[in-house]
């Protein structure tokens, strides 16, 4: 991917915040992102950690008809669930640190206040700063679903994991859309959308990424306009190429379905695959 990082869709981490903000935000990249080969050892997941027990406990999770087999559909579907099981765990410390009064919300003063913390730096990035700050209210002013001007334990899940709230992935597609998007024609070109077109920017789209940008692109019309960038930003690109390449890995027989037999019988192949990382954060989550 050369020295370009790619563009970040749902698990970006935005700025350095608050312990509690920056929680939140690296527990959702590490949810849907493998981990580099930089990490420090100690954090560092194995690559052929998950035993044959973890495996066929997954499955029976996975597993939503009990049919014995798996498909693609299924595994997506179970990831969606996982999502906001997930969210749903982590908000409660970002709700301990920032709820001041101890009202068992959120406010927007105190969300706000939290922000303070944030690195401003140059004049650009205190341009960047006004810009979040003013898309972090438009978001508080949609997860505040009763409008009572705080967010409890059921609105913040859809503040911080934006892919399981249909209005605030609407708003965080929109803007990404808007950061993006140089000569303002409401498309993205590969070049827009990988983030290449800044001036002296030389570098140029791998194949991996023009291969990416043609699956995203579905009318094949050489731009992404909103509802392509969306299924980007809200993992669903990411969660299918990774499902779609464990079907390819351990369903032996091509029945469009991976019985738990198949499942453990790919454990090897499927190491330090993105499939076997959201497995692994699964099978944490569950304890197993």
């Amino acid at each position: 991917e050369g020295s370009r990082s790619r563009p970040p869709g749902r698990v970006a981490i935005l700025m350095a915040g608050s312990n509690a903000m920056r929680t939140c935000w690296v527990a959702l990249a590490l949810f849907v992102a493998r981990p580099s080969a930089a990490q420090d050892h100690d954090t560092a997941i194995e690559p052929d950690s998950l035993t044959d027990e973890q495996l066929r406990a997954l499955h029976l999770k996975i597993d939503l008809d009990g049919s014995g087999g798996v498909s693609v559909d299924e595994v997506i579907q179970y990831s969606d669930l996982m999502r906001k099981e997930v969210a749903s765990k982590d908000v409660l410390n970002v709700l301990r640190d920032l709820d001041g009064n101890k009202d068992g919300g959120i406010s927007l003063e105190e969300m706000l206040k939290d922000m303070e913390h944030w690195d401003q730096g140059d004049e650009a990035n205190k341009n960047e700063f006004v810009a979040r700050r003013n898309l972090e209210e438009q978001k508080f002013a949609i997860a505040d679903a009763d409008k009572n001007g705080r967010l409890d334990k059921e609105e913040l899940p859809g503040l911080y994991y934006p892919e399981i709230h249909a209005g605030m992935l609407d708003l965080t597609t929109k803007s990404t859309m808007e950061q993006k998007d140089i000569d303002k024609n409401g498309f993205l070109t590969p070049k827009e959308f990988w983030e290449g077109s800044s001036e002296g920017d030389q570098l140029g789209i791998s194949p991996e990424e023009q291969a990416d940008f043609e699956k995203l692109d579905k009318d094949s019309s050489g731009t992404l306009d909103l509802s392509e960038l969306r299924a980007w930003e809200s993992g669903h690109f990411h969660a299918k190429e990774a499902f779609d390449k464990l079907m390819a890995v351990a369903d032996t027989d091509r029945d469009g379905h991976t019985t738990a037999a198949e499942l453990v019988a790919a454990r090897s192949a499927l190491a330090g695959t993105d499939a076997h990382y959201h497995l692994l954060e699964w099978a944490e989550h569950h304890e197993l």
